[in-house]
């Protein structure tokens, strides 16, 4: 049992047909020398799940990969082309859970979006405190957030979660009224006596 490639559509397909964006195409066809006929399985934002075959790197489309759609509807994540053979986690999330953060300096902060994303976060909030970065946090279409959003796609493909959705940076006011939105409020503090297991027990 060979669990599929997956490939990120940044867009819902409006036909039977996709192209891969640049860095993907590239991706499949230099380094995973993926060939024609190949199944390749195709996944939204949403967790909407695809199957798809390789057809080709037709010229003219500056040799971005075609592929055709051979299974519009939704599927558990790693299933083959011809069974429920399912060799990683389903992609709907049993529960939907939104973080607000402040951003760890350097690097950091790309390692907690990778595990943030194979955990199957909803949606991630870059929280503006006091020391933060504002001018970064700030472009929710700058480079920082470009990374990050790339960091969880590619997440997404190894974990078999959804994508995980980075939001603007927002303050604690800004934050408080979307909490409403959810069952459950937590602020997580050092200087608490209470386990986050026995707060979820309560519930």
């Amino acid at each position: 049992m060979t669990r599929l490639h997956r490939f990120f559509l940044k867009e819902k397909p409006t036909g039977d047909f996709v192209f891969h964006d640049r860095d993907q195409s590239h991706h499949l066809k230099k380094v995973l020398r993926i060939k024609k006929g190949t199944i390749v399985e195709l996944f939204e934002s949403d967790g909407s799940i695809y199957q798809g075959v390789l057809e080709s790197f037709p010229p003219g489309r500056d040799g971005l990969a075609g592929i055709r759609i051979i299974n519009n509807r939704l599927i558990p994540s790693g299933t083959n082309a011809t069974g429920p053979q399912i060799t990683c986690p389903p992609t709907r999330r049993e529960c939907e859970i939104m973080l607000a953060t402040a951003v760890p300096k350097g690097k950091r902060m790309d390692w907690l979006v990778q595990k943030l994303a194979e955990l199957g976060l909803k949606r991630l909030i870059p929280l503006k405190t006091a020391r933060s970065e504002i001018d970064v946090i700030s472009k929710p279409d700058g480079t920082k957030f470009n990374r990050w959003r790339k960091i969880a796609v590619e997440a997404a493909k190894q974990s078999g979660q959804p994508v995980i959705e980075i939001t603007a940076a927002d303050n604690f006011a800004g934050i408080l009224p979307k909490v409403k939105n959810y069952d459950l409020g937590l602020i997580a503090s050092p200087e608490s006596r209470v386990n986050l297991s026995e707060v979820l027990k309560k519930k």
